[in-house]
């Protein structure tokens, strides 16, 4: 089949299919709460999932593409995001994770992502020593310069003193010091 008006018309078709009403719910919470573990889990209890950081191939956070593949080019990460909403039933909740518009390297489409910000959310809460045990499990089998690497992506967020602090930790492969 062709479309009229080529790749172009196409990709216009997405970005405004992507802006239609969805019936979105937003899991929320910390870094390290199990989002993504609860995620797969209303998956096989038969919810309707968009894995955003799946598609996007990052986990959204300054350490999110350790241990990641490539990501996507923005294009093709809107492309794959649409395909996803073609799999599902119409007229049925969809469970997305909170993101922020950016994932990485790529950009949610401006009407998903406003439908996101305008969704019903779920908050997850776990204790800190929860979060820290989750992310310990997750990170600590990278490599040291890889988490460094990761580090410096916050370094004015954390400071001079702090940075500083996390980089003897990774040295030292202290990775529970906060």
């Amino acid at each position: 089949e062709v479309l009229e008006g080529g790749y172009k018309a196409f990709r216009t078709h997405i970005l405004e299919d992507l802006a239609r009403p969805l019936q979105l719910i937003v899991l929320g919470g910390k870094t390290g709460c199990g989002k993504t573990d609860i995620l797969k889990g209303l998956e096989a209890a038969g919810e309707q999932v968009i894995d955003l950081e799946e598609i996007a191939r990052h986990k959204g956070s300054a350490f999110g593409g350790i241990g990641q593949e490539k990501q996507p080019t923005v294009e093709q990460f809107e492309n794959d995001l649409w395909e996803r909403v073609q799999e599902l039933g119409q007229g049925r909740r969809i469970w997305v994770e909170d993101e922020s518009h950016s994932i990485g390297r790529v950009y949610l489409p401006q009407g998903f992502w406003r439908q996101m910000q305008e969704a019903s959310v779920v908050l997850v809460e776990k204790s800190s020593e929860n979060r820290l045990n989750r992310l310990v499990e997750e990170y600590a089998g990278f490599s040291v310069e890889s988490l460094k690497e990761a580090v410096q992506k916050i370094r004015k967020r954390l400071g001079g003193q702090a940075y500083q602090a996390a980089l003897h930790s990774l040295e030292e492969k202290d990775f529970r010091t906060t």
